[in-house]
């Protein structure tokens, strides 16, 4: 299989448009369209669905393209493992779903831990829960930034927690709710509600979207694909989301953080498998707790 042909295929899954692709892989829009049939061919499915306003995968294509993503991310680290083979070189990747909380205090963790350990590198792979636990037993990532009831079974990995929280609603300055000091569950009655998929959604705040849901018989339900997304929404007056505390950060100048009545234990922490003894990995993880707890008590 090309290589090249999976980075266009990635590419254009990214861009919804041939046209962009081109631009950022300098090649001619044809070669694009060229290389996507190709990669139709060889696998027999057909990956992208074409029409007037776009470019859009199929089901089967994002299977692939989540798969694709994540063996050139693979072949990358793997050439870039065997350039380099001292442990001060190692490579740390963390799986994360890149949350408002993460991209505040993962940047300023990470910029100082690069700075002490200059021969290190650390990738960063942002994808939903589901695929984030993948990457982990597939060793794909290390590490992955998570909620505790991601895991049914800890048997398999190690789980160090970093905070512990509760479900609140990220909500638009510009709402009436966000005069209110709590909400509660039962009482969103006529609100844009922006809700995570399944996949996005770990266990529990799955089923207090279900909740929601259940005893609210006039909702205008927005349903998104990635917590960023939500929260962007939500920043742009366009509803109200549902998520952890340690995900959602702070309240800010357009966004009130609320807490919801809903008696229920989370915790969010770092997850790796048992079997990694690397020295450089622990070394990180340690690191990274005492970032964390450090960022914590600032803010």
């Amino acid at each position: 299989m090309n290589l090249d042909h999976l980075e266009i295929f990635v590419d254009t899954v990214e861009t919804h448009n041939f046209r962009k692709t081109a631009e950022r892989k300098h090649i001619s829009q044809p070669a694009v369209s060229q290389a996507i049939n190709s990669l139709e061919h060889e696998i027999g499915v057909k990956l992208l669905s074409r029409s007037r306003s776009g470019v859009k995968p199929t089901q089967d294509g994002l299977v692939f393209y989540q798969d694709a993503k994540s063996l050139i991310n693979n072949y990358y680290k793997a050439l870039q493992n065997v350039q380099s083979n001292n442990e001060e070189k190692a490579k740390v990747t963390i799986g994360i779903t890149s949350s408002p909380n993460e991209n505040q205090f993962l940047p300023q963790i990470l910029q100082h831990y690069s700075f002490k350990h200059p021969h290190q590198k650390i990738y960063l792979q942002t994808s939903n829960h589901e695929t984030l636990k993948k990457q982990l037993f597939n060793e794909n990532s290390d590490i992955i930034l998570t909620t505790k009831d991601d895991f049914k079974d800890l048997k398999q990995v190690k789980y160090i927690e970093l905070t512990i929280g509760y479900f609140c609603a990220v909500v638009p300055k510009t709402y009436s709710l966000a005069n209110k000091t709590q909400l509660e569950p039962e009482n969103l009655n006529n609100t844009n509600i922006i809700m995570l998929d399944s996949s996005w959604c770990p266990p529990k705040q799955f089923e207090l979207q279900q909740l929601i849901t259940k005893n609210n018989s006039n909702l205008n339900i927005s349903y998104v694909t990635d917590v960023s997304t939500a929260y962007l929404m939500c920043k742009s007056s366009l509803g109200i989301s549902i998520m952890p505390n340690f995900i959602a950060g702070k309240s800010t100048n357009l966004v009130t953080i609320i807490p919801i009545k809903y008696n229920i234990n989370l915790s969010y922490g770092i997850v790796k498998l048992k079997p990694n003894h690397a020295n450089c990995l622990d070394r990180f993880i340690t690191y990274l707790k005492e970032g964390f707890l450090t960022y914590q008590n600032k803010h």
